[in-house]
């Protein structure tokens, strides 16, 4: 049904790339994640159920959007703005390790997911992906 079973919550630390997982049996951060190519994600949002098993319904997915386009592969030079790419990413709620990252255009801001635990989604900005402001 998609309610929220109280286990744990999530928070970003911005400046480092990392997502914090807290206990809220305990309200203790039990796990900590640093996220990999990635210079600071905004948005995190957990899915609400699994989308394959809906005998699984609680959070089994924590997606994270990478704010600030960065020159990847990272040896690649500051000028050149095909290089630049942003992260968009899914970590398992369980283990806490990136299960993927797919390369965007854009910067990533908000991130959210469907009731249901099928989509997920972020909105962008800088998406004529400008380098030099």
């Amino acid at each position: 049904d998609g309610n929220y079973d109280g286990r744990y919550a999530w928070i970003n630390d911005k400046i480092n790339s990392r997502l914090g997982r807290v206990r809220l049996d305990y309200f203790i951060c039990d796990k900590i994640t640093e996220l990999p190519n990635v210079q600071g994600f905004h948005g995190i949002f957990p899915d609400k159920r699994d989308p394959l098993e809906p005998k699984i319904n609680y959070t089994t997915r924590v997606f994270c959007g990478g704010e600030f386009a960065i020159p990847l592969p990272n040896t690649a030079g500051i000028d050149d703005p095909s290089k630049y790419r942003s992260l968009f990413m899914c970590v398992d709620a369980e283990t806490m390790e990136v299960r993927w990252q797919v390369l965007i255009d854009g910067n990533c801001d908000l991130v959210a997911t469907s009731y249901d635990g099928k989509l997920a989604a972020t909105n962008q900005y800088n998406t004529e992906m400008g380098v030099h402001y």
